[in-house]
């Protein structure tokens, strides 16, 4: 790789100079591209050791570089306070050129994460909630690092988890069972999955209030609240035990619809599970867990209920694992998880994704994690991500006007279509509005970092010439319909140099993928292979705009060549963040 050639040149030219210390040698891209295409400091970290100026030690490095340069690199330059810069050679760049067309859909993958088991869990929310646009954001980067790990070369596995049992779900079966007289039955089993997820959505939202009504809710809701509770909690009870037949009934039936109408959405979006587990599952072994932490004293009874009582130097709270009826709470359901994702795949890492709201949750239970189950716990990482926020602001679940992930991508969708049809005439196929509405929603996630709120804008995201998923699309068939018409008049790409002249920006960029991968890998960051894509469709709609690209000219094929590893690097990156590119746009 041209990196540990330009390491192993400083290193023999710091040799004869005789002050190698066994320094680290670092290098960079600049940020500018007119000050090479990488950077290095070492003069700088080894001036203060010799004692001498890191500017007049780079020239004297540069002047012993200069005496025996690869031919991978052009020349060599002191910028600044003493950094010292490389231009690759064109030669370089043509070899690139070749590799990146050579190599296709594997270039930018790595076997360096070989043998590395890990599991992703990505898709995770409670049964008889729609899948919201908060779950759409957890499932878009996680899905993204997911590719990004497999790229790398480590065993990937996919899995979501699902909030089967709970005061949410015995609010929605309570809801159900009290209108099991009237004239609101089921819907009937023929409808849709997106009809039976709003009904049930529309329970748990009539539950929820009837269960601990607000002021802002109707004064009718505090009658009977006592007595509603009652209920609810012990509908909870006979869930967990699976003691009513007539509860189970109207349990089993709203679960099976639940799952039913996520399944649409995950086959919509492309996620292919390797395991569904369910708190159903985690509860009885979390529970178990915790029992045995118990007897160890890393647990403690408190008023009924078993807690882990947190560090307060440490900045951990004190939250509950087993409730005072004897029911173990999300908390344990996640250590008992951890166990059950292990029997299911002895993994080396588990990665979970949530909102940013469960942050200090997870700093407890992983606390917790560390002192009863330690091997799980140091192979567990949890990160959390901002929220997807909409002109309203963000909507919670309890009000019943959630808007759902389906809805979103049908808004979307439907102005994909109106945009296409604005811009050429005929008919707008929905499988192209489609991938651009999902490109639309994962670019405009991705292309920051997945801590930071997410502030979407329908038009801006659907922008064909903006920052955009849609602009990378639409790039990315830009070059296939250059190299079509070029075909069909003759021509084709070569990485011959005709002349030694300047290598484009395009250049410049195109063979860095592989390490942007590579990085985006071990940061857990996919808005750096968005960032990057960005810049190379930026650069080469430049290239496009000042450049004749199919002529009679010798240069022809070169600049043909140019735009197929383009081609080839866009589809590759935007394989990595779960977005689709279309031929023809």
């Amino acid at each position: 790789m041209i990196i540990d050639t330009i390491k192993n040149s400083l290193k023999a030219a710091l040799e004869a100079l005789d002050i190698f210390t066994g320094v680290e040698i670092q290098l960079e891209h600049p940020a500018d591209l007119s000050h090479g295409d990488y950077a290095c400091n070492v003069a700088m970290q080894l001036a203060g050791e010799i004692g001498t100026n890191p500017r007049e030690l780079a020239k004297k490095i540069v002047a012993e570089l200069e005496q025996n340069l690869p031919a991978e690199i052009a020349s060599v330059e002191v910028a600044g306070p003493g950094f010292i810069n490389f231009h690759l050679s064109p030669a370089f760049f043509a070899q690139s050129l070749q590799e990146i067309v050579t190599a296709g859909a594997d270039f930018g993958r790595s076997d360096r994460l070989g043998g590395q088991k890990t599991i992703f869990e990505y898709t995770t929310q409670n049964l008889m909630k729609e899948f919201h646009v908060g779950h759409l954001m957890s499932h878009v980067i996680g899905n993204a690092i997911a590719n990004i790990y497999d790229s790398q070369g480590a065993e990937v596995r996919r899995d979501s988890y699902q909030g089967d049992v709970g005061m949410h779900i015995a609010k929605v079966v309570w809801a159900i069972w009290k209108d099991k007289d009237t004239q609101e039955p089921f819907p009937d089993t023929a409808d849709t999955p997106q009809k039976k997820a709003k009904y049930l959505g529309m329970k748990y939202s009539f539950g929820d209030k009837m269960y601990a009504p607000k002021d802002e809710d109707l004064a009718g809701f505090s009658e009977g609240k006592e007595k509603n509770q009652e209920e609810i909690e012990e509908i909870n009870k006979k869930i967990y035990k699976k003691s009513d037949s007539e509860i189970n009934e109207f349990y089993e039936k709203a679960c099976a619809w639940s799952l039913e109408s996520y399944q649409s959405l995950y086959d919509r979006l492309g996620v292919e599970l390797d395991w569904q587990f369910f708190e159903s599952e985690t509860a009885p072994v979390g529970k178990a867990i915790v029992e045995k932490g118990l007897d160890k004293g890393v647990f403690e009874e408190n008023e009924g209920a078993v807690i882990y009582r947190g560090d307060e130097e440490e900045g951990l709270h004190t939250r509950v694992f087993i409730n005072s009826a004897d029911i173990p709470t999300y908390e344990a359901k996640d250590l008992g998880l951890m166990q059950l994702k292990h029997d299911a795949y002895a993994y080396d890492e588990a990665v979970i994704f949530t909102a940013n709201e469960q942050n200090e949750y997870f700093k407890v239970v992983l606390a917790a994690a560390r002192e009863v189950i330690p091997e799980l716990a140091e192979k567990t990482t949890h990160i959390g991500h901002g929220m997807l926020q909409l002109t309203d602001g963000k909507m919670s679940s309890r009000t019943g006007n959630v808007l759902s992930a389906a809805e979103l991508l049908n808004t979307v969708k439907e102005k994909a279509e109106a945009k296409i049809s604005e811009r050429k005439a005929g008919e707008v196929k929905s499988g192209t509005a489609e991938l651009i509405a999902q490109a639309a929603i994962r670019y405009a996630i991705l292309k920051q970092d997945a801590s930071r709120n997410v502030i979407f804008n329908v038009e801006q995201s659907l922008s064909f010439e903006g920052d955009s998923g849609p602009y990378l699309q639409y790039t990315f068939a830009r070059c296939r319909s250059l190299l079509a018409k070029a075909g069909d008049g003759g021509l084709e790409p070569s990485v011959e140099l005709l002349e030694a002249g300047e290598a484009t920006a395009v250049e410049r960029l195109l063979y860095r993928f592989p390490a942007v991968a590579h990085q985006a890998a071990d940061k857990y960051a996919p808005h750096l292979v968005a960032t990057y894509l960005h810049e190379l469709a930026k650069s080469f709609n430049s290239f496009y705009g000042s450049t004749q690209i199919i002529s009679d000219a010798a240069a022809a094929g070169y600049r043909l060549a140019i735009t197929e590893a383009t081609a080839q690097v866009l589809e590759n990156g935007l394989k990595l963040l779960g977005i689709k590119a279309p031929e023809k746009m």
